[in-house]
């Protein structure tokens, strides 16, 4: 059963939070892709807890009252916005979401905002109802999230249980994922491997896909 979600909250939570300052937060690298966005303060510091730090201590943010994030890129943190503002990240009809929701949920795991994250694995969730996540989503949230990671464990789990995801996937994957990839989808490919036990019994009616193929016995492998 799908649980209700209540969007009852303190009378003056959200309110008093429109009523603060702008902060200014300039995403990107010098040059023509770095972007500034206008945020309400009380907005993302209510969410994101390296925003709180940043404008609450005796950072140089702190009194500026900007902060620069000059690895990330606009366009993702365009997303986080929208997510954090609407509740929503325009993307559907796209190819490639795993990309799109791996990259914000990286994001909200570097500011430290855990509702953001929960609200994209639902996202992410969604997704995988028609589709497994391409191995760049897996390689960049393995980079981006620690060991404990709950997405960790989601992508796993899809990759896992997914039909079509094929041996050739993997092929590729051993050569562009990350090693911790491989140790949890063993695990889990393990721990359901009663489920490929019909599968194991039929392959020992097909030896020969287990053998190198022999050369015939009196032929000479220089004719």
């Amino acid at each position: 059963m799908q649980q209700i979600e209540d969007p009852r909250v303190e009378k003056d939570r959200v309110v008093s939070a429109f009523h603060t300052a702008i902060l200014k937060v300039i995403v990107g690298e010098d040059g023509d892709q770095q972007k500034t966005f206008l945020v309400h303060e009380g907005v993302i510091c209510l969410r994101s807890k390296f925003f709180h730090n940043a404008l609450n201590g005796e950072w140089i943010e702190s009194t500026e009252r900007a902060v620069k994030s000059p690895d990330d890129a606009p366009a993702v943190f365009e997303h986080y916005l929208q997510l954090l503002y609407a509740g929503s990240i325009p993307i559907l009809g796209q190819d490639r979401q795993f990309d799109d929701l791996t990259k914000v949920y990286v994001l909200a795991e570097k500011l430290m905002d855990i509702r953001s994250k929960n609200k994209i694995v639902s996202a992410m969730l969604a997704r995988s109802k028609v589709n497994f996540p391409f191995m760049s989503a897996v390689a960049a949230l393995y980079s981006g999230t620690p060991e404990s990671s709950p997405a960790r464990r989601l992508y796993v789990d899809v990759c896992a249980s997914s039909g079509n995801l094929t041996a050739d996937a993997f092929g590729i994957s051993a050569k562009t994922l990350p090693h911790e990839f491989h140790i949890d989808l063993g695990r889990v490919m393990l721990s359901q491997r009663h489920l490929f036990k019909s599968n194991i019994e039929k392959s020992h009616e097909r030896p020969e896909e287990y053998m190198e193929k022999e050369e015939q016995e009196g032929v000479s492998s220089n004719n």
